[in-house]
């Protein structure tokens, strides 16, 4: 910022000399004379009185050197938190992270990343797919971590890992029986169908859980009779552990149920449904190699 108008007329009002302020200002005094004048010509108004050699705010330079020295601490403050972080940071980066994944990836991750790069500006937002996604459009993060139901135009995708969509079935229930062991499977496998008349316990619709569960209902022309909604995969585990209903789960995500003891995960449909967990960003929009390097750390850590 360039506060010439106010540096001038601050610094001769402070020495009230012309000839002393414009050698601190380094520019001759016919220029600084010069400058005021002109400069009050375009305000329409008198910022100081000529009394002898002495130059004296008049009352409408004081409200104008009061104004004005304000602006000069601004630009102070401003300089002084740039140098800082010049000095300390070279780049900030904000990183999105689906809930669900955080808590298990998101210490990890952060750990390593700023151990290697300690002056790097890192910011970290939690929420779930969709909010997650309107930060990501607004600009609001550089990169978001999360599962991809589909891929959309206008957005770029750096896989970090694949896992399949499970059926998850309180193990007191009799359907169990019907489950088949099959080559090639790394969970026993049942019939989705046979499920018709059960609970279902699926996620909000702007999660990305339940776009992967009602691609696997559609697929077996299901539409459930009986519905019960939460917003988090481990409140739907924790409902079917206590035996109120069947749901859908990531594989992956299995390592944050260790205190779910009394369920059993199938798989279902003809071929697995694979999910996809990826790093996003704008197509259009340039980003730090920093994203990059973080994914390839996410990529190594899963």
């Amino acid at each position: 910022m360039n506060l010439k108008e106010q540096r001038y007329v601050c610094k001769l009002a402070k020495t009230g000399n012309l000839s002393l302020a414009a050698k601190e200002l380094y520019i001759s005094q016919p220029a600084l004379s010069l400058y005021i004048s002109n400069l009050e010509k375009s305000l329409g108004v008198k910022i100081f009185e000529r009394v002898g050699k002495k130059f004296v705010p008049t009352y409408m330079g004081e409200l104008y050197i009061e104004k004005a020295q304000q602006m000069l601490d601004l630009k102070n403050t401003f300089d002084l938190e740039l140098s800082s972080f010049t000095r300390e940071y070279k780049e900030r980066l904000k990183v999105g992270m689906q809930d669900i994944r955080s808590n298990h990836l998101s210490p990890k991750l952060i750990k390593i990343f700023t151990d290697l790069h300690p002056n790097i500006d890192l910011i970290w937002h939690e929420a779930n797919y969709q909010h997650m996604e309107d930060m990501l459009m607004n600009n609001q993060i550089d990169i978001l971590f999360c599962n991809c139901p589909c891929r959309k135009k206008g957005l770029s995708y750096i896989p970090i890992r694949h896992d399949k969509l499970l059926f998850a079935v309180n193990k007191d229930n009799p359907l169990n029986n019907e489950a088949i062991t099959v080559k090639g499977r790394s969970h026993p496998w049942i019939d989705l169908r046979l499920f018709k008349d059960e609970r279902f316990i699926l996620l909000n619709e702007n999660q990305s859980l339940y776009s992967y569960s009602k691609e696997m209902l559609d697929a077996h022309n299901m539409t459930p009779q009986n519905i019960f909604r939460v917003s988090k995969v481990m409140t739907m585990m924790h409902l079917v552990n206590y035996g109120y209903g069947v749901g859908f789960c990531p594989e992956n995500y299995l390592v944050y149920s260790y205190d779910i003891k009394n369920v059993s995960m199938y798989d279902v449909g003809i071929s697995p449904l694979s999910i996809e967990f990826s790093g996003v960003y704008l197509k259009d929009r340039k980003i730090s190699p920093y994203c990059f390097e973080i994914a390839d750390i996410l990529k190594s850590i899963v």
